[in-house]
């Protein structure tokens, strides 16, 4: 799955489609606003972005930079990323969080709740992965391991 597929909602197999741009667009008199009708069209084989309205085009590391405001260097990462098919239901599907390391993170105050909401697992018992997830895409796993 692409950013673009991720982002604008787009994995139905269709290589173009229409999208709202996310950008600020401009009446005559200079007024911003954002527009509620799509305008703009992503090609998910070419993996380009073109707004017909405000003139926005970028390819999709372009975008990325220009859609969270960060470098290029975070942006060429995060499509790198978003190349890799894992996502928060196959997270969900495959992993489980022993009794020992739920037992552990309670002794920090970590709450069922919060441990559900954040999708921690375990590999090891006694060893916490904390996935980080960007419009449902997992992007990182930190594992915290006491001492």
């Amino acid at each position: 799955m692409s950013f673009f597929e991720s982002y604008f909602g787009v994995a139905d197999g269709v290589s173009e489609r229409a999208v709202i741009c996310p950008f600020d667009h401009h009446t005559a008199s200079g007024q911003a606003y954002r527009e509620t009708n799509p305008s703009a069209h992503v090609n998910l084989n070419e993996k380009l972005f073109h707004c017909k309205a405000c003139g926005a085009g970028y390819n999709e590391v372009q975008f990325i930079k220009a859609v969270l405001n960060c470098s290029m260097a975070v942006a060429y990462k995060l499509s790198r990323v978003y190349s890799n098919d894992e996502d928060l239901f196959d997270w969900r599907d495959e992993t489980s969080l022993s009794e020992e390391t739920r037992s552990m993170l309670h002794e920090f105050g970590i709450t069922d709740a919060v441990l559900a909401e954040l999708h921690v697992a375990d590999q090891t018992p006694g060893s916490a992965m904390f996935p980080v997830f960007m419009y449902d895409h997992l992007v990182d796993v930190r594992t915290y391991t006491p001492q």
